[in-house]
């Protein structure tokens, strides 16, 4: 008669054995899965400047010259209010395929404060546009650190949002000194651009997270909007934390990430990034470099400059015509 073989099993410390081993593998795992999907959200990052750049490009061979920081037109209210001004950003939007929200917001007739007045207006300057998103940077499509009020100067009684945007145009080193000027300066062409299309920036990067340890007066990058900001040579609204053109530019004479200048971080008004060891800036010739957050800066009194010969590599990156050689960076 024969013996029924009796099968093996594991044993209890076997089995733990092998749970510890998938754990262990689940651990190595991980951080490669986050690399990669962060190395997919780095080249999204690159391909919504790199069509900003073509957007701009486009834009340029229709008027000229690249569109102003923002735009005015006549105020039709009655108070000397600041009216807002429509961005640069909302300008270039049939240039990437959204003629037709550039067409509903009517900019060409009404103030961005006309149109933040009513609901179906409002309603357009919360659309969310991936082009303006950096995909590592996980705010909501709504920027709630940039207010608009839509009574202005009376007491403000009503707040509104604006849609995010990750992507500021880069206004100078010093101020009206980059590819994108003020309403009040004559707008840039690419002829104006001496120091070379290549060797200057277009539009940076912002993040939204807060930063730690930073002081007065910005504590925060607070990203920006697409839309358009207030109108600075205006009586100031009674508001705190309205968006200002801060919201729509940066400059070079703040550090990259935590935008320290002078004692002060103005992070608000500089380049900063969800991204590991620096971020995009879209050149001005439409390429898109990674610049190191340990890129060459000298820091100098705010607002006046040193004499440009003093700048780092980075500064005389935001100037477009400071005649400063470059270099590889």
């Amino acid at each position: 008669m024969r013996t029924r073989s009796r099968r093996p099993a594991f044993t209890l410390i076997e089995l733990l054995v092998v749970i510890a081993i998938i754990a262990i593998l689940i651990a190595l795992l991980l951080p490669a899965v986050q690399q990669a999907r962060e190395a997919a959200r780095r080249t999204q990052c690159k391909n919504n400047l790199h069509q900003l750049g073509l957007a701009m490009h486009n834009y340029h061979d229709v008027y000229r010259v690249l569109p102003m920081l923002t735009h005015q037109i006549p105020d039709n209210g009655t108070a000397p209010t600041r009216m807002g001004g429509w961005a640069w950003s909302a300008a270039i939007l049939p240039q990437f395929d959204q003629a037709p929200l550039f067409n509903a917001l009517n900019m060409g007739t009404l103030t961005l404060r006309n149109v933040a007045s009513t609901a179906a207006g409002v309603a357009l300057l919360q659309t969310p546009l991936a082009a303006y998103r950096c995909p590592s940077d996980l705010a909501k499509n709504l920027n709630e650190d940039r207010n608009y009020p839509t009574l202005i100067p009376a007491a403000v009684t009503t707040q509104q949002y604006m849609a995010t945007s990750n992507y500021p145009a880069c206004n100078g080193n010093d101020f009206d000194t980059g590819m994108i000027g003020s309403y009040n300066t004559t707008p840039v062409s690419f002829r104006d651009v001496t120091d070379g299309l290549s060797n200057t920036f277009n539009i940076g990067e912002r993040r939204t997270r807060r930063l730690i340890g930073t002081v007065a007066p910005d504590p925060a990058p607070f990203a920006g909007v697409w839309p358009g900001a207030y109108d600075e040579n205006k009586p100031a609204p009674t508001a705190t934390q309205i968006q200002n053109p801060c919201a729509l530019r940066g400059t070079t004479q703040y550090r990259i990430e935590d935008g320290k200048c002078n004692g002060s971080n103005f992070a608000a008004e500089g380049f900063s990034s969800e991204h590991a060891g620096g971020m995009h800036f879209l050149m001005g010739d439409g390429a898109v470099r990674f610049v190191s957050e340990n890129i060459d800066f000298q820091p100098y009194p705010y607002p006046s400059p040193v004499t440009s010969a003093g700048y780092g590599v980075y500064n005389r990156l935001g100037s477009r015509n400071d005649g400063l050689p470059v270099g590889e960076f």
